[in-house]
């Protein structure tokens, strides 16, 4: 026989007090029982209770000999009884319960002066309706956890199951029928009874099943519960009760629509370069295959990236719409030559029920000759006996290959003798343009429909030399060693040829060593005048025309 030797008493006893409260903890949560009162308001101690319950049963938690009235269901604060709730003599609540906020989810007992031993928790009842729809209750495709659980509008032919997003009421342990819904269409006539998903008729009443949880038996489509379904403003209401004492209600309000599929492009109108949205309308949650099957060349591409479920290719992808009912996707305009790119196109992308492609509809989108990007540059207004010099301002002038579809810049920049490989800004020629830098460029705003365009290029205080500089304008701010060649016969370019200041003069043909009449061609420029001097000596003995360069001053003659 052996002998077991307790070494540590004090040990002994704090694992007697673990396995003590390891029982307690195991043992299954105490249960509300009927009453006369009510189905559910019998209360056990250690159940949890409601504000706004009605006829609660607290016999249970009277003492052997029982406290006598008057008695009172009171918050045991540290001996103080707070919040006291009037019972009856056979501890039956009187009225409804409510505590203050300061008083929720503390212990309550039963008080007369003296206190009661057992306790029960007092909580405020919550908990709101959400909407559950996804694959198990027949949509092609389950909403993301990111998508709200409460839209606004709900489709008139989905089934969905109205439940609880989350609640503390599952804590007052009911055993009997506690809950139910009521559905208020938008005639005002209130449902308690629906045909659910599988075509069977079943009760929004007298229900006890968890209303956190998933059931398909409690999922139907507002559309099944009429002959003539309508469309309109909808109620959804939750009510708790014990017996026939109802003790929290929670509403949920919503639209119902007949969605139709449907879909449009915005813009409609576009050339060449450009992009459009797509914007698909449909059931929520439902597969719609976007097929383009235009045979014309430069027919509209999905871009790669977007709200696809699939995507095929450039020319078909798989998409649906979440709660909003609509989906949008992104096409591109390909640029294409020949006799394509002069002739307006009309393109129509079908869009199908993926499950159901007899279900269809398309958007039409118009392409247009020419494209934004185009640029063409006018000549300069000059004779060919005129000329820039150094200080003069040059218009730039010039049109889009179309309007512009939005707001949009058209950028400068200009190449010559000991400026950068890939250009200077024209009004600094000492800063380098730098792709995408709109600082290292000049531009000028076009508006939204608006294709012609002017810059005007002062060049004084440039510190160029004459020479000659070719001026660039381009819709991206990008520089030479960037830029594409232009289409045929269209010039984004102008070469500028600037001259030191002087002035030229034409000998008349009658008399060519003398200036009976002096034209000032160009001063600074293009500043012009005509004067009659006194005859003096041609200032070159052959040809018909000469230039005083470098001018120091105007003789007198020209004062």
């Amino acid at each position: 026989m052996s002998v077991l030797k307790i070494r540590n008493p004090r040990g002994v006893v704090f694992l007697i007090i673990m396995v003590v409260i390891g029982v307690l903890i195991a043992l299954p949560a105490s249960a509300r029982y009927p009453s006369p009162e009510g189905s559910n308001a019998g209360v056990n101690p250690g159940d949890t209770v409601f504000n706004g319950e009605r006829g609660l049963n607290f016999s249970t938690f009277q003492t052997m000999p029982p406290l006598e009235a008057p008695l009172w269901l009171a918050c045991d604060d540290s001996g103080s009884a707070l919040a006291m709730q009037t019972l009856k003599d056979s501890a039956v609540l009187s009225g409804r319960l409510n505590v203050g906020s300061s008083y929720l989810d503390r212990p309550f007992k039963l008080y007369n002066g003296s206190w009661g031993n057992s306790i029960c928790i007092v909580s405020e009842p919550d908990g709101g309706i959400e909407i559950r729809t996804g694959t198990a209750l027949g949509t092609d495709v389950n909403p993301a956890t990111t998508d709200t659980k409460t839209p606004a509008v709900i489709p008139l032919n989905m089934n969905v199951q109205f439940k609880i997003d989350s609640t503390n009421l599952n804590n007052g342990n009911f055993v009997n029928p506690w809950y139910e819904y009521s559905l208020k269409t938008a005639s005002g006539l209130k449902l308690s009874t629906v045909t659910n998903m599988n075509g069977d008729s079943v009760s929004l009443t007298d229900l006890m099943e968890d209303p956190t949880k998933n059931n398909n038996t409690l999922a139907f489509s507002i559309g099944d519960q009429n002959l003539n379904p309508e469309e309109g403003s909808y109620v959804m209401e939750f009510t708790a009760y014990n017996g026939q004492n109802s003790f929290y209600t929670a509403e949920y309000d919503f639209d119902v629509v007949r969605y139709t599929l449907a879909a449009s492009v915005s813009p409609s109108t576009v050339q060449m370069g450009d992009s459009t949205t797509l914007t698909i309308t449909g059931r929520p949650y439902t597969y719609y295959t976007i097929s383009i099957e235009d045979t014309m060349e430069g027919k509209p591409e999905l871009s790669p990236t977007g709200n696809y479920d699939i995507y095929v290719n450039e020319y078909e992808a798989v998409v649906h719409p979440d709660w909003s009912g609509t989906v949008t996707v992104q096409l591109n305009i390909p640029e294409v030559e020949g006799d394509y790119s002069r002739t307006t196109r009309n393109f129509y992308p079908k869009i199908y029920e993926t499950n159901n492609p007899d279900t269809y509809t398309t958007a039409q989108i118009t392409v247009e000759p020419g494209t934004s990007k185009d640029i063409e540059l006018y000549d300069l207004p000059l004779s060919d006996e005129q000329y820039y010099c150094l200080g003069d301002t040059i218009p730039v002038e010039g049109t889009l290959g179309t309007a512009a579809s939005d707001d949009m810049y058209i950028y400068f920049y200009i190449t010559g003798y000991n400026l950068d490989s890939n250009g200077d800004k024209p009004s600094s020629p000492s800063t380098g343009v730098v792709d995408y830098d709109n600082s290292t460029f000049d531009y000028v705003k076009i508006s939204k429909g608006s294709a012609e365009f002017s810059f005007d290029w002062d060049t004084s205080g440039t510190g160029l030399s004459s020479g000659t500089y070719t001026i660039f304008a381009t819709t991206e701010p990008i520089g030479y060693e960037s830029r594409g060649l232009s289409e045929e016969e269209v010039k984004d370019y102008l070469a500028v040829d600037l001259n030191d200041a002087s002035i030229n003069v034409k000998f008349p043909e009658e008399s060519p060593g003398f200036l009976p009449r002096v034209t000032i061609l160009s001063l600074s420029g293009l500043q012009e005048a005509a004067l009659t001097p006194p005859l003096i000596p041609a200032l070159s003995a052959t040809g018909s025309s000469g230039r005083i360069s470098n001018i120091q001053g105007i003789p007198s003659f020209l004062s």
